[in-house]
Parts: C-alpha cells; sequence; structure tokens
C-alpha cells in the first residue's frame, strides 16, 4: 500500500538524523509527524470508503440469496399445483439469481480479505504514528538538552577568562606575600647590625683593657 510505504519513509527517514541535519530539528520532527497524521487520516478515510462498499455488497448478497430462497418457494408452488410450464420458469429465475448470488459472495469475500489488509495497515501506521511521536518527544529533549549544554559550554568560555583574573590576582596576593616576607627578613637583619656593632665595640674594649694589662709591670 502506498500510503504505508510513505509513512515508513518518512518514519525511518531517520528522525535521529533531523536532530544532527537540519537548523531547527524541533520544527522538522513536528512537521514530519503533521505528515504522518495527514497521511493516517487518509488511509483512514480510503478504508473506510472501502469498509462502505463491502457492506454495500454484503445487503446486495443477502437480498440476492433472500431472492432465491422467494423463487425456489414459487417453484415448489408451482410443482404442487402440476403447472410445469409455470416451474420451468420460475426455477430458471432462481438459478440467474443463484448465479447473482455466488458472484456476490465471490466479490464479499475478495472484499472482506482486502479490507482485513486494509485494517491492518491501519493499524500498522497508527501504532508508527504513535512510536514517532514518542521517538519525537525523545528526540526534541535530546536537542534541547544538546542546546543547553551548547550554551552552557559558552558560558564556560567566559567563565574561564573570568577565572584568569581570579588566579592572576592569587598570584599577586602571593608576589605580595613574598615582599612582605622579604621585609620582614631585612628588618630583622637591619635590627641584628646594632647589636653586632656593640659586640665589636666590647671586644676592642677588652683587648685594650688586657693590653694596658700586660703593659703594667708586676
Amino acid at each position: 500500500m502506498k500510503l504505508l510505504k510513505r509513512v515508513n519513509m518518512v518514519v525511518t527517514a531517520q528522525l535521529h538524523e533531523a536532530v544532527e541535519c537540519f537548523e531547527k530539528p524541533e520544527r522538522m520532527l513536528k512537521q514530519a509527524i503533521r505528515e504522518m497524521e495527514s497521511t493516517l487520516q487518509t488511509a483512514t478515510e480510503s478504508t473506510a470508503r472501502a469498509i462502505a462498499g463491502e457492506k454495500q455488497l454484503e445487503r446486495r448478497l443477502a437480498e440476492a440469496r433472500a431472492s432465491v430462497e422467494a423463487w425456489q418457494a414459487r417453484a415448489l408452488e408451482a410443482v404442487k399445483h402440476g403447472d410445469d410450464a409455470a416451474a420451468r420458469t420460475v426455477i430458471a429465475r432462481r438459478c440467474e439469481l443463484e448465479t447473482q448470488a455466488s458472484v456476490l459472495a465471490a466479490q464479499v469475500a475478495r472484499c472482506a480479505e482486502s479490507n482485513g489488509r486494509l485494517r491492518l495497515q491501519l493499524d500498522t501506521l497508527r501504532g508508527r504514528l504513535a512510536e514517532a511521536k514518542g521517538q519525537m518527544a525523545a528526540l526534541v529533549a535530546r536537542q534541547r538538552s544538546a542546546e543547553a549544554l551548547r550554551q552552557f559550554a559558552k558560558a564556560q568560555g567566559v567563565a574561564s577568562v573570568d577565572l584568569e583574573a581570579f588566579r592572576y590576582f592569587d598570584e599577586l596576593a602571593v608576589r605580595v606575600a613574598d615582599a612582605e616576607a622579604q621585609a620582614e627578613a631585612l628588618s630583622e637583619l637591619s635590627c641584628h647590625e646594632p647589636q653586632a656593632a656593640i659586640m665589636n665595640h666590647d671586644i676592642e674594649r677588652e683587648l685594650q683593657l688586657l693590653k694596658a694589662e700586660g703593659a703594667t709591670p708586676r
């Protein structure tokens, strides 16, 4: 059935690829679903017309069989009355109706078989559409998630620039701390210089005293 093939093409046309191949995948997916719904509607209407035709054939067949029974009754009545000529005419008409009924029965059988396939195909279309809608919901969610990740990645790029500024600030803070430590060390060294000078002065004084003591007679 061409309608079924068309729906299969829409579904197997890779709804998954729509996410990657189109700029607006959500819009494309919704359009594909609308086309499938339109195809399903057309298939439903066609199937309904086919089923209506089958019902008309069934009514005609029922009427033909009722006529066969009626003419059979008339043939029996003619025989009962000994009217062979009338019986022959009635039997001939009954045979014609039986032939028509047989043709109608064959048509009804073929129509029923065809409509049975149409019903199955229609059910398949409904299932495929439901499946596609489920896939669309999942794909749209994936596409939105991908878009959110993309936006987040862009935001992270900006954040990386900001982090560089923070890292530079931390580096400056370390440099300041080093400068402070160096200043403290220099301060301690400068404080030790007077003490060293005093110590040297004491040594010189002790030396002079020793010299003086050595020069004094005993």
